[in-house]
């Protein structure tokens, strides 16, 4: 198991008059590798160079309306870290503050129950300590029980020859429900004890898995949380994901991708009737084409620029009701990604270069004008 994260920049937008607007531009942070630790990703990592150079440009010259650079990781797990952080920005804070509260106290619990279990107390505490150990307990007799009862099952298919494990599954059964049954552990005979303890070793491995799991989401929320509070509740004017490699030959806008199947008789042009004219201002006499594929535009032939098939950020920010969509690099099968060969010495570094100022010229534009 591993954890990782966003890493995102809030810059403060100029103008006044866009204040309550905001831009955000993403891009992935992680590569793919079919053998972990044999996949250098230098094509993979195009995107989120393109997304650095833009950073360069807008520390010289700051954006006119407020601007996210957002690198999201979990791109292999259907672009989970993108999906966390549209949650972010588009969730209510209350909600989100309730769930962190929830989410403290349980993990305070976690941890005091993996607490009285490494001491081996059953009893003899406060009631509060009483019940969580109790509770902890319960849970796995309930799993024992419904393991037995399978067992069970399987052995009364031959009665005959398996009479006496059916006898001793049953009894066992019937020990394990007698205890499920009391409210404390305090007055137990020595069987019933004996039976106890052997679930204490299962019950602090299952408690520390949770303190464990709900430190990671509460980490993950206090996180949503920041997010959230930077954003402030600004209209987002349009959110652009990058998939970008250094072969290939356009980089095109489209609102659609293979990881979600959107409503097809959606029309979401509208969305983009701002959008449109201004990509083809900031695209106009750069040396790397830019093909329109917005909704409303092309919109049969798009996926046939994708030899590969990816899942794109656009698709997500589009399922979130935000004019999002994702400027790709076209016809590119990235055949070296998540391979050894994805090296620096395959890289088109020119084609490079000249995209991402094909790329940031286009989100400059947008950025200039009004959305």
């Amino acid at each position: 198991k591993g954890r990782s994260s966003n890493v995102w920049c809030l810059i403060p937008g100029q103008d006044p008059q866009a204040d309550g607007e905001l831009l955000v531009v993403e891009a992935f942070l992680d590569g793919s590798r079919y053998v972990p630790g044999h996949a250098p990703a230098a094509d993979e990592a195009v995107s989120l160079a393109t997304l650095l150079h833009l950073a360069d440009g807008f520390a010289a010259e700051p954006p006119r309306r407020t601007t996210l650079l957002l690198a999201t990781s979990g791109r292999g797990n259907m672009l989970a870290g993108l999906r966390e952080a549209v949650w972010a920005m588009t969730g209510k804070r209350k909600d989100m503050a309730a769930e962190l509260e929830g989410m403290e106290a349980s993990g305070a619990d976690a941890r005091a129950t993996a607490a009285l279990l490494e001491q081996g107390r059953l009893h003899g505490g406060s009631p509060a300590e009483d019940a969580l150990v109790l509770a902890a307990i319960q849970t796995e007799i309930r799993n024992e029980v419904e393991r037995i009862n399978i067992a069970l099952r399987l052995a009364r298919k031959d009665t005959g020859a398996n009479a006496a494990r059916i006898r001793e599954l049953a009894a066992r059964k019937l020990l394990l429900r007698r205890i499920g049954w009391e409210g404390s552990f305090a007055g137990l005979d020595a069987q019933a004890q004996e039976a106890v303890r052997g679930f204490v070793p299962g019950a602090l491995e299952h408690a520390r898995r949770v303190a464990a799991d709900i430190d990671d989401r509460l980490a993950a929320l206090r996180s949503a949380l920041k997010l959230n509070k930077a954003v402030d509740g600004r209209r987002v004017a349009a959110a652009v994901s990058l998939h970008l490699s250094s072969h290939g030959n356009a980089v095109g806008s489209v609102d659609d991708g293979w990881l979600f199947r959107l409503t097809p008789g959606l029309n979401r042009a509208k969305l983009f009737a701002n959008i449109r004219p201004v990509l083809d201002e900031g695209a106009a006499g750069r040396s790397v084409e830019y093909r329109d594929l917005l909704g409303g535009t092309g919109r049969k032939q798009w996926f046939n620029n994708f030899p590969d098939q990816p899942p794109m950020g656009g698709e997500v920010t589009a399922l979130a009701g935000m004019p999002g969509f994702t400027l790709a690099t076209l016809n590119d099968m990235r055949p070296a990604w998540g391979t050894p060969y994805d090296t620096l010495e395959r890289l088109d570094m020119p084609r490079a270069a000249a995209q991402a100022e094909l790329v940031t010229g286009m989100i400059r534009a947008l950025d200039r004008s009004d959305l």
